[in-house]
């Protein structure tokens, strides 16, 4: 789960409990989760454990990757793209 996603299905007082769990603030989340902002390696780490890793660090260092492999998870088969010659 991305922080995006994370932070869209949960409620405030959630959101509120991970960031102080993980030694940050709310705005700070929100900046990360919403606005694409950067997170250090060790925020991440903090973030993941704090989430019981419903994300992982990977998915909050590169969430662009995970939400396009999200998306192509959801095209069925038939619906590829096929090229005519």
């Amino acid at each position: 789960m991305t922080p995006q996603q994370f932070y869209k299905s949960k409620t405030r007082s959630e959101i509120e409990q991970l960031a102080c769990a993980a030694k940050t603030t709310l705005s700070n989340f929100r900046q990360i989760a919403l606005a694409g902002g950067s997170v250090s390696p060790k925020l991440a780490e903090r973030l993941a454990e704090a989430s019981g890793f419903e994300m992982t660090e990977l998915e909050i260092l590169y969430p662009d990757r995970f939400v396009a492999s999200t998306v192509s998870k959801l095209v069925s088969p038939t619906e590829s793209h096929s090229s005519s010659y």
